[in-house]
């Protein structure tokens, strides 16, 4: 999974090399609702995609009110739908990263 995913967060992108210990494997549709233990439902997130996205299917659009979809790796690029990555901690870190290279 780390292969296909290039060692990075499928989620936020996030460079897998510059953390001290493994990514994991996140059940995009989560198992306790339904969704199935293979590869094509699974993807290699980091500690912080993986406990905010937890076992949430839909979340709460801040903007609208309305109830959406979370994002799906597969068929959704990133950056429309992952405004949790915008805390300064979080910038802080892509600023660095892409300093290094290491970040897309």
């Amino acid at each position: 999974m780390a292969l296909r995913a290039g060692h990075r967060c499928e989620y936020c992108h996030a460079p897998e090399v510059v953390f001290n210990f493994p990514f994991e494997v996140e059940h995009i549709i989560p198992v306790s609702l339904a969704g199935a233990d293979h590869e094509t439902n699974c993807a290699l997130a980091c500690r912080s995609c993986n406990l905010w996205k937890a076992a949430h299917t839909d979340g709460l659009d801040s903007e609208s009110g309305a109830i959406v979809r979370l994002f799906h790796p597969r068929d959704e690029t990133c950056y429309d739908h992952m405004l949790h990555l915008n805390h300064s901690s979080q910038q802080m870190a892509r600023e660095q990263w892409m300093r290094l290279g290491l970040f897309p």
